[in-house]
């Protein structure tokens, strides 16, 4: 049985938990990009998922295996561990979100297909393309607004 969660207050626990989902997650998702490029933003990140709204999905109320981080209307990103892709989950996840927005934005790199594919089945359209100067990767924003 899974549930989702917004977070009000992050325990370290669970903040560990999110961190080696994110890990995984960016460099299973991002082959394209060095791991090291996601180790050295390890710390940087878990910084601003504290300040960010954070919604997570569990397996049998305690065990999260995805979360989402939004910061405003920005979709950082959605993130489900390995063992549980291809479930519905993300889908379900970015649903419930959906929820509480009029209107969100992403990026994402042009090379993750997958990714750029599910936004599309979610109802995002393209907007800009550009470069991103960290990792030397075309990155496009994606945005949805509710009907």
């Amino acid at each position: 049985m899974f549930k989702i969660n917004r977070l009000r207050q992050i325990t370290d626990q669970e903040l560990d938990r999110i961190m080696e989902i994110w890990i995984e997650g960016n460099v299973s998702a991002h082959d394209f990009i060095s791991p090291v490029y996601w180790q050295n933003n390890k710390e940087l990140v878990r910084k601003m998922i504290a300040v960010s709204t954070i919604y997570v999905i569990t397996k049998n109320d305690d065990h999260i295996v995805g979360f989402a981080g939004i910061q405003k209307n920005y979709l950082a990103g959605i993130f489900i561990k390995k063992d549980f892709q291809n479930q519905g989950l993300g889908k379900e996840l970015l649903n419930c979100i959906k929820l509480d927005y009029n209107e969100l934005f992403l990026s994402v790199y042009n090379k993750n297909q997958s990714a750029k594919a599910f936004y599309l089945k979610n109802q995002f359209t393209r907007s800009t393309s550009q470069l991103d100067k960290a990792t030397g990767e075309i990155e496009t924003t994606m945005h949805w607004r509710k009907e």
